[in-house]
Order: structure tokens, then sequence, then C-alpha cells
């Protein structure tokens, strides 16, 4: 057999294991997830999980007035602690739940200040839980906890159970925090709580939250049932040679597909559009990493000889999702000698973000990144919506530029 045929036969082998567990997802009614129909941008923030996970937590039973969901995440916290905290005094009373509890700004040599994501209060005790996805620690972090709550039981929550980094901890020793999962720990209790609410009619819409809430965690923890999906797929994979090797070919060849994808139906045609609004002398310039892979762009205007309109997956302050694009300067010799252009967007702009060479960022909607696998795989469908969306942004910043040139701002 040809390797033409041979791959052509592993893409149909492949094609039937997803199409099999696209199937089951339809028909076991996985594919609606309230969470998902909201957006990348919400089931991906650390906010939002801190906040529903504070919602579950505050739960109280309407018969016996009980914090049930709390007991049994304090019974959790019992299990996992390997210090020998005592939270028995949380079990009874009134226990104060804050999210995002401030406890002041953050000092320049990150001593003190901060934002606890989950505190849990019972007079002079408190339980502190700093919950992780994706967003990288900050310095001091977990030692700022430690110094304002010294008697806390610090939690630090994130996918898989790893450590804080030296950075977060400071001088915090090891004796002051311990570490929890999702994938295991977190799992577990919400589990716990959704049978809880099973046979209760009072609960039908929470146990349905919780249940999508599990979907949303287990597949953020690669539990789903892509999981099995892709354990099959492994296997169809090394079940002889010739399918190894296919696969290794698709693999050289993937990057360069989703890039020929990209320039096809979404840099040509954008390029097409602004040269046909703002000028045939436009040019988009493409940003990609190291192995080639297009991850951004850069629109030139010829008459501008010290900035560019710049889309890019660069993270602000190390933020999942909140890839950014707004006005970049081109050189280092454009920062020093153009602050105009910083000063303007300052008068003009309300608490506009700013860096040393970005004078203006804006955050792309997550559901919006071109270089992301799923909007790559919807490029291929007719009126796909993300090609409009980069028109707006690109002439709501030209329109500003048009303000900016107008009283004399040299671009």
């Amino acid at each position: 057999m040809s390797e033409k045929n041979l791959v052509q036969q592993l893409f149909q082998q492949t094609t039937q294991i997803r199409q099999k567990y696209e199937q089951t997802i339809w028909s076991s009614g996985e594919w609606w997830n309230v969470f998902y129909a909201v957006g990348k941008r919400l089931y991906k923030d650390e906010l939002f999980h801190s906040h529903f996970l504070s919602v579950l937590l505050k739960y109280q039973d309407k018969k016996t007035g009980q914090n049930i969901f709390l007991q049994k995440f304090l019974k959790l916290l019992n299990s996992e602690n390997k210090i020998l905290w005592n939270f028995s005094p949380f079990y009874t009373g009134t226990v104060v739940i804050h999210t995002e509890k401030s406890i002041g700004p953050i000092t320049p040599d990150y001593e003190d200040g901060g934002r606890v994501d989950i505190l849990l209060s019972k007079g002079n005790q408190q339980v502190v839980i700093e919950t992780k996805i994706y967003a990288k620690d900050q310095p001091n972090q977990l030692y700022r906890y430690h110094k304002r709550y010294p008697n806390a039981a610090i939690v630090y929550l994130t996918l898989n159970g790893t450590e804080p980094s030296l950075e977060s901890r400071g001088r915090l020793m090891s004796e002051n925090y311990f570490c929890l999962s999702y994938r295991s720990d977190i799992l577990k209790w919400l589990n716990d709580c959704l049978s809880y609410t099973e046979n209760l009619p009072e609960c039908c819409f929470l146990h349905s939250s919780i249940a999508q809430y599990i979907n949303v965690i287990r597949n953020l923890t690669g539990q789903g049932r892509y999981l099995q999906m892709n354990q099959e797929i492994i296997k169809t994979i090394c079940a002889d040679k010739e399918n190894l090797l296919s696969a290794w070919n698709i693999w050289q060849n993937f990057v360069a597909a989703s890039n020929e994808i990209l320039r096809t139906n979404f840099l040509t045609p954008l390029t097409d559009c602004l040269r046909e609004k703002f000028g045939k002398n436009i040019s988009l310039k493409e940003l990609a990493t190291k192995e080639g892979q297009v991850v951004g762009f850069d629109v030139l205007v010829p008459s501008w000889q010290n900035i560019v309109l710049r889309f890019s997956n660069e993270l602000l302050n190390n933020q999942q999702g909140n890839s950014i694009y707004g006005l970049c300067f081109r050189s280092e010799s454009a920062i020093k000698t153009f602050p105009e252009i910083a000063n303007f967007i300052k008068a003009n702009i309300a608490q506009p973000i700013q860096t040393e060479w970005w004078p203006l960022i804006r955050l792309i909607n997550p559901d919006y990144q071109f270089w992301d696998f799923n909007t790559v795989v919807s490029l291929l469908d007719d009126n796909h919506p993300i090609l409009n969306y980069y028109k707006e942004k690109i002439a709501d910043l030209f329109e500003l530029t048009n303000k900016m040139q107008a009283v004399g701002v040299t671009l």
C-alpha cells in the first residue's frame, strides 16, 4: 500500500473513533454545558472557579440549616491535611465565606497585600484557599497570605495538585500550607455533593449545575470522554509500524497545515479587506514561534514609522486567555522619541492598559483567538464570525489613530 493510502487509512480510522465518541457525548447529553456556552473566558478563569466553589460552600440545607457541602469539604481537608490543622471549629456555627477577599494593595516589595481567592473565617481562625487553573504564581503570594493570617490553614489548589513555586512561597515554610487538586480532591468532593442532591426535587437545578461543573473539571484535567478517545487513537497508531510512520508524517506537517488554513481562510481575506477600506499599501506581517507556528500579526501602514497594530498571543500578566491587541511601538528608538503617543492614550482613554512597548493594550476575546486550534477548525466552515471580529477591532484602532493624527501626534 502506498504511503498516501496508508495516511488516508489512518485518517479514516481516527475519524471513525472521534465520531464514535462525539456520538456518545451527544446521546448522553454531555454536549450541552452552560459553562462552555458562555465561553472560554469564564471556565478557564480562576475567579469563576473561586466563585462557584464559594457558592457551593455557602449552600445551606433548608430543612436542617446545615452547611452540608462545607462539612463535606472540611472532611476532605481533614483527610488530606498532613499538618493536622484543627478544622473542628468550622463544623458548627456561622462560617463567613469571602471570595476575592482584599488584604490591601500589593506593596512594591511584594511583602504585603493581595486578594485571597476564598477565605473561610470563624472568629480568629481562617482557611485560605488559593486556586490556580492556568495563571502563574505571583511573587510572595502565599507568604503574603500567611503574613496576614499567620494561624490560617493555607490550601494551594491546582488542576493536578502541584507544589507552589519558590517565588510564591517566599519565606513560607512547608508546614504552613498543603496542596489539593481539582483532578482528584475537588472531583471527589463534587461527586459527594452530587450524590447528596440526586434525589432532592428542590435541588434539581443545583444537581444539574454540579454535574455540568464536574464535566468542566474532568475535561480541564484530561479525564473526560476525550481521554478515552485519545487512548483508543493511541492504540490504533501503535497497532503496527506503518500506522506509526503515517502518524509521524501527519505530526510533522500539522503546523504547516494549520498555517496554510490561517493564511488562506483568514490572513489573506483580512488583508484584502483592509487594503480596500484603508489603503492598498497596507500589509500584514505574520508573528510566529520558533517552530514556525503563526500566532499573531502586525498591521503595517507605510506612513507610520513608529507604531503598528499588533494582535498577539502574548499574555497580559501571565493570565490564561488574556491574549492582547492594540498599538505597539516598532523599535526602542520609537519608545524613547515618541512618548506623545502614550500620553495621548492616557489623556483620551479611561484607565488604559499600557506597557513600555504597548501604549495601548486591549484583550482579545478567548473565543476569537485565530491561532487557537478550535478557531483554525472553524475557519474551514462557511460564515465563521472570526474575520468580522478582527475587522471591527482593526477599524476601532484606525479610528483612534485618525484622532491622534488630527491633533498632530506623529505615528
